[in-house]
């Protein structure tokens, strides 16, 4: 299975307006709805229908077991009460009728986040759209000029996401009405639509900005930054628990039975949502995020806390009187032996204006809470099997879970590059906070430089910095057009230092545009010369270095060397057995006469989502976990841990490395551990 179809079939896509939600494209019905492929899809709910008996034992779409293959079902062992270790940060949801990340949040004579991004990273010149003035409300004047000059990313999502459907002269919403603006009809754009989708997985997967930051002559405002991450999650690969609602619910119903509820609308079983819930926010402290509203309007949030206030067994004679029922017998769900009522309190984190300072510090300000009341239905030895919604939560509970993995690499801004957005936020991540540029950079110009193929004397781009700056991190913009670029091998040099930023990475993919920042030349002087090199190792596929960039952001003094102690290392590269509880192992043999102190494990693992991993180190029956689940959706795992818990002890003997993977999907190799002692 290629990447591509690996990726799907394991989750779904996020993505469309605050409402919208989709996974699949193309193909036929049959095709887009096999629920296998594309679990949750949206788009499916009213062709595909529903499984048989959701809202009782959970289905397929309300299995648990979509999040993770190894949770905890038995629940006197869940936790009471559970939180996020991140925290998850506050921000608009960008609304798609007030131009969405294209907004000019901040007056009418600042910059909107994109147009600030279109000048520092495409060259695009603000004075194009001067005394210009864009759509500011429904139906205000503007200049159809403003929108016609704008940059690549800003023009993209006013025209794709933005309020391009309210002035394009057309009837989209066919009312036989031309961007009307009329009692809040707006075309079709509805002003709850917006990218709450995009907002939760960021919000949940990346650090907060803390300060502005100047680059490229813009200052990027903790906003703005909020902005262009969000731009860059507008399509996120996820996986689902239910499915959407698509009804519009506008009364509740006469009577309580649940029936009354269209199916599609109650298929978030509370026994599925009880285990996922107490597993990932209780065991793990792992945020996820829910659609809190279960019928076709779609309110994302990061889902980060939770208390149970009430947590009783009862009677069947109980559980029948909470679902108005009477008898001796359990229609919902003939498995179920045990009974427990439960109410639940959640913590979710809600929406805020555009900020100019971090959220995070202040964040109980953007916290509010949701109180559930349902029955759990075990088996015999205390195994939960399933629930029922009931009083007020029959009626109002969360539409779906859904837990984020990764920015998906395809479906948002193609002209927003989520590198040079990264880049931006751990500038405005750093302490030295003082006025002034936050960067300098020097370019290149843009002469192309050819890359021979197959040739590993490969090609060499350089530039000269001209000042005189102890660097503290560096970051190398690099755009490359080739073929294959996993044909590739990308070096960025200067004075002796050289650091590799590509090494046959990203098969058969076309082209590179990507900004790295790394820390290997921290303490050295940035003048002089500067050496991109790239080489390409395989034959027919071919390329040219068509532009380099150098940004350094300055640090402090050289930090001495640290003594270099003794080393014992693995390099017996191995592969990770994929959810496999046994894992893989690499064993270090140290000789007699060494004493433990100072230990440094450098651990070099290959991996598509290291928080699958759990990894440990024992030498003489004593464990210790480096990591547990760690890490979320990012890449590898190429790091230095320091466990003291070895201390003073004698390290003669083996050495035992443990990577066990505990999800289906992600594989990887352990490459290599090497073990240094008194460094």
């Amino acid at each position: 299975m290629n990447r591509l179809n690996h990726l799907a079939a394991r989750s779904c896509a996020i993505l469309g307006l605050c409402a919208g939600l989709s996974c699949s494209s193309g193909g036929t019905t049959a095709e887009r709805c096999d629920p296998d492929t594309f679990p949750g899809d949206s788009d499916c709910v009213d062709s595909a229908g529903v499984d048989a008996a959701k809202g009782d034992a959970w289905s397929s779409t309300s299995d648990p077991s979509r999040f993770a293959q190894d949770l905890n079902y038995q629940l006197d062992q869940l936790p009471m009460a559970g939180q996020s270790e991140r925290v998850a940060w506050a921000s608009t949801y960008w609304p798609t009728y007030e131009d969405s990340t294209n907004v000019r949040w901040q007056g009418a004579n600042s910059l909107s986040p994109l147009e600030k991004y279109d000048a520092a990273f495409h060259s695009w010149d603000p004075m194009t759209v001067d005394g210009l003035h864009p759509m500011t409300s429904c139906g205000a004047t503007y200049d159809a000029s403003y929108y016609e000059n704008l940059g690549p990313a800003a023009k993209w999502m006013t025209d794709n996401k933005g309020n391009g459907r309210m002035r394009n002269g057309r009837d989209d919403d066919g009312d036989m009405e031309v961007d009307e603006c009329s009692g809040g009809d707006f075309d079709g754009v509805a002003t709850w639509w917006g990218l709450c989708h995009a907002w939760v997985p960021a919000s949940i997967l990346e650090d907060e900005p803390l300060h502005p930051v100047t680059y490229g002559g813009q200052t990027f405002e903790v906003g703005d930054i909020h902005a262009l991450l969000i731009t860059a999650y507008d399509r996120t690969e996820s996986i689902m628990l239910g499915g959407r609602c698509n009804e519009m619910i506008t009364e509740r119903p006469t009577n309580d039975d649940r029936t009354a509820i269209p199916e599609q609308c109650r298929d978030t079983n509370p026994g599925a949502f009880h285990v996922v819930v107490t597993n990932f926010l209780g065991l793990r402290h792992q945020a996820i995020a829910e659609d809190r509203t279960f019928d076709a309007q779609v309110w994302n949030q990061p889902f980060v806390g939770y208390e149970i206030t009430m947590q009783e067994e009862i009677d069947l004679a109980r559980a029948n009187e909470l679902l108005g029922m009477t008898g001796d017998t359990y229609a919902p769900n003939a498995a179920a032996k045990r009974f427990y009522e439960i109410k639940l309190t959640t913590d979710y984190i809600t929406e805020s204006y555009a900020p100019t300072e971090p959220t995070t510090p202040r964040i109980a300000r953007y916290t509010q809470h949701d109180r559930y009341h349902y029955i759990l239905e075990l088996d015999q030895n205390g195994k939960i099997l399933g629930g029922e919604w009931v009083e007020g939560s029959r009626f109002n509970h969360p539409d779906f879970l859904w837990l984020p993995i990764r920015a998906a690499r395809y479906g948002a801004n193609p002209n927003v590059n989520l590198d040079q957005v990264r880049m931006l936020r751990d500038l405005a991540r750093r302490d030295d906070t003082g006025g002034g540029d936050a960067t300098s950079e020097t370019t290149t110009t843009e002469t192309s430089v050819a890359i021979p193929d197959n040739d590993p004397a490969g090609a060499t781009a350089r530039l000269t910095y001209p000042d005189a700056t102890t660097i503290g991190q560096v970051t190398a913009t690099v755009k490359i057009t080739h073929t294959y670029i996993g044909d590739l091998h990308v070096e960025l040099r200067h004075g002796a230092t050289s650091v590799v930023l590509m090494d046959h990475e990203g098969g058969s993919t076309d082209n590179i545009d990507k900004s790295f920042t790394v820390d290997d030349f921290a303490g050295q002087d940035a003048s002089g010369e500067w050496t991109l090199f790239v080489s390409d190792n395989a034959g027919q596929d071919t390329g040219t270095i068509v532009h380099f960039a150098v940004s350094v952001t300055a640090g402090s003094a050289p930090i001495p060397p640290t003594a270099a102690g003794t080393s014992y290392e693995n390099t017996s590269a191995v592969a990770i057995p994929d959810n496999t509880p046994a894992g893989v192992s690499l064993t270090v043999d140290v000789p007699a006469g060494t004493t433990v102190n100072n230990l440094a494990v450098d651990l070099d693992i290959a991996h598509t989502y290291i928080g699958d991993l759990t990894i440990t180190l024992e030498h003489a029956g004593t464990v210790v976990t480096l990591s547990d689940r760690a890490g979320g959706s990012t890449d590898n795992l190429v790091t230095t841990y320091t466990p003291t818990d070895f201390d003073a002890s004698d390290a003669t003997g083996v050495w035992t490395l443990k990577v066990v993977d505990s999800a289906a999907q992600d594989e990887g190799t352990l490459n290599s551990v090497k073990l240094t002692f008194n460094r």
